[in-house]
């Protein structure tokens, strides 16, 4: 949108204030989901709902009932700044840092972050939360692993760009009693997450 005076007038265009309203459609999730991976180093094809929320504070858009990483053990290749990894599994999905419940490793090649579900489930969705307060670019390119006993099942490798406050993974049903949450080995970076639940 353009303002501006006629070439023969010469004035000074001074406005007060420029109001434009657009109506924006929101983005259902994709209805793909990522399948099963045939090697640890390949990723499904799939992308997850990048729906995020107004409010890094509020409710989640889904339902986190039968939580089955809550209050689960969980471990993080190191701990920066006290952000224990048990704050990934609190049940609390505040972004803010410092309201205590973000978790955050040292800057590192390659961090990780997971939990023990112990017990083996069957997975069909796993939701990230993101930092809010800053720093969400941190979660570029995370990768979700679900473990069977060790063995590495399942792999999905998140969409480049930096991630919204809650990114809703669809999962094939696929069986595993852990859940690892890392970056890429060749990226220097710290791994901070809000929450990590996983769904029956």
């Amino acid at each position: 949108m353009k303002i501006s005076l006629p070439e023969d007038m010469p004035e000074v265009l001074s406005l007060a204030e420029v109001v434009v309203e657009a109506s924006v459609s929101a983005r259902s999730r994709p209805s793909a989901v990522p399948s099963m991976s045939s090697s640890p180093s390949s990723f499904p094809i799939g992308n997850p709902s990048l729906t995020p929320s107004i409010n890094p504070t509020s409710t989640p858009s889904i339902s986190l009932a039968g939580n089955i990483a809550l209050d689960k053990p969980a471990e993080q290749s190191s701990t920066g700044a006290g952000g224990v990894p048990e704050r990934a599994v609190d049940g609390d999905t505040n972004g803010n840092y410092y309201d205590g419940s973000v978790t955050a490793t040292n800057e590192e090649p390659g961090p990780w972050w997971k939990v023990d579900l112990l017990n083996f489930f069957d997975i069909e969705r796993i939701v990230i939360f993101n930092r809010q307060d800053c720093c969400g670019s941190r979660l570029s390119v995370f990768i979700v692993t679900i473990y069977n006993q060790g063995e590495e099942v399942w792999t999905y490798q998140s969409p480049d760009g930096v991630p919204p406050y809650e990114t809703i993974i669809d999962v094939p049903n696929i069986e595993g009693d852990e859940v690892k949450v890392s970056l890429p080995e060749e990226i220097t970076e710290v791994l901070s997450l809000a929450e990590v639940a996983v769904l029956e």
